[in-house]
This record gives C-alpha cells, structure tokens and sequence, in this order.
C-alpha cells in the first residue's frame, strides 16, 4: 500500500466533516458575532471545501498562464489561515 499525499490525506479530512444546513449555520453565526470561539471554528470548518475548491482553481489557473508554481496544500493552508486571524 503507498502513502497518501498531502492533498489525498487533507482531501479525506475534508470530506469526513459534515456540511451544516442553512439553519444551522445561521445560529452559528449568530453565536460568533456574540463571541463564540466554538460557533466561529465550526463555521470556519464547515467552509474547507469552499477553500479548498478556490486553492484548486487558483493553482489551476497559475498553472495556465505560466506563472508562480504553486500546490493545492500551500494554498489552501494560506488560506485556512486567512479565516482564522480575521
């Protein structure tokens, strides 16, 4: 069996989080604005596959005019990142 990569691994993270309804994401937002450290990491989770669909789609895009060369993962995890200092 080989070792999955990066991307494969965090791939599969992702995909194991349950992805929230409407409902719920409007009560979460509400209990982060009121400071909810709880509520805020889980909206910031519920939004990984939105992040990781743009780090796709920017490496992509890179990769087609022949600019910076960039992977998924480091993109994803500049990303991830953005949304928790915010």
């Amino acid at each position: 069996m080989t070792a999955l990569s990066a991307l494969q691994a965090l791939t599969i993270d992702i995909a194991q989080i349950l992805p929230l309804s409407g409902e719920q994401q409007q009560a979460l937002v509400e209990r982060a604005r009121r400071g909810n450290v709880e509520a805020r990491e889980r909206l910031i989770l519920d939004c990984q596959r939105y992040v990781l669909s743009k780090a796709h789609r920017l490496v992509s895009y890179c990769r087609d005019i022949g600019r910076v060369r960039l992977e998924v993962v480091d993109v994803y995890m500049a990303g991830n990142e953005y949304m928790r200092v915010r």
